[in-house]
């Protein structure tokens, strides 16, 4: 596995947060389709804003095809955090929340579900924005005070047919994150 940066890690849990799902038909409608993907996306932000990491990776491991790739292009508006651009297969996509999220209090993510397609190759593509805030520990030094953040990802992600009970999973995505930090440290 690459050694991303702490730092990194934390700003992938933004970069990377909405591109799960909960499907109970692989047979479904784009119209059905997107109502089985909003109550999956309730489900995946439950598992993250109650911070549960058990069920976060039960629910990651069940949702994510093993194949999996994250293409991550991430901004700030902190000068000392440079643009960035990742791909992360699923053992890492699963790590970037199990350590980034241990860096964030009061952590909350909304998603919202936009356009569902069916591709040629019969793939459904979503377009996903997720809405995420918190405060930003400073992992060197805990008794700095944080960085209060608003990140906001845009996403097409790809799901397939899956063999898990659920019936689709995820494929990948390729997501755009803008990080505000509301104070400096």
């Amino acid at each position: 596995m690459r050694k991303i940066s702490l730092k990194m890690n934390i700003l992938l849990v933004f970069a990377t947060a909405g591109t799960m799902i909960y499907v109970h038909s692989s047979n479904a409608s784009e119209t059905s389709a997107k109502t089985a993907i909003e109550e999956g996306h309730k489900a995946f932000a439950d598992a993250l804003n109650l911070k549960d990491p058990k069920k976060l990776v039960d629910f990651l491991h069940t949702h994510i095809a093993p194949e999996a790739k994250f293409n991550v292009k991430v901004s700030s508006d902190d000068a000392k955090t440079a643009p960035s651009e990742v791909t992360m297969g699923k053992a890492d996509y699963i790590n970037s929340y199990l350590y980034g999220t241990r860096q964030v209090k009061n952590y909350h993510m909304d998603i919202k579900t936009g356009a569902v397609k069916t591709t040629e190759g019969g793939k459904l593509e979503v377009q996903e924005t997720y809405i995420e805030t918190g405060l930003m520990t400073n992992p060197a030094d805990p008794s700095k005070p944080g960085q209060d953040f608003i990140s906001r990802t845009s996403c097409v992600t790809s799901y397939s047919a899956g063999e898990n009970e659920k019936g689709l999973r995820v494929d990948g995505a390729t997501c755009k994150t803008d990080i505000s930090f509301l104070q400096e440290a």
